[in-house]
């Protein structure tokens, strides 16, 4: 399943959650380590940064290619979810939730 696209990748997954990146310029696909319920959300516009998360209670991640990832989480530690990434990956929009309030994450 594709959740977003993003230059010339499309973010998504399988159906277990394995998180996935299609080159569609290369006709690949790359799976990741799957630390989610959903894959990957989004991701930056050259493929190096996705998001991935399960809006149902797992707090979103945002996940380089090379392994390295940022638990995205309110002030306080509260869980949260993102929705959306800028094109290098480095600026990540969401909500705190449950109760909803908009958050900016920069990585």
């Amino acid at each position: 399943m594709v959740w977003g696209i993003a230059g010339q990748y499309a973010y998504g997954g399988t159906a277990d959650g394995t998180p996935l990146r299609w080159d569609l310029g290369a006709g690949t696909v790359t799976s990741l380590e799957r630390i989610a319920d959903i894959g990957a959300k989004t991701g930056s516009v050259d493929g190096d940064a996705l998001v991935v998360g399960d809006p149902a209670g797992a707090t979103t991640r945002r996940v380089a290619v090379d392994g390295t990832v940022d638990e995205l989480r309110g002030p306080g530690g509260e869980l949260a979810v993102a929705f959306a990434m800028s094109a290098d990956g480095r600026t990540i929009a969401g909500v705190i939730a449950p109760a909803e309030f908009p958050m900016v994450w920069r990585c």
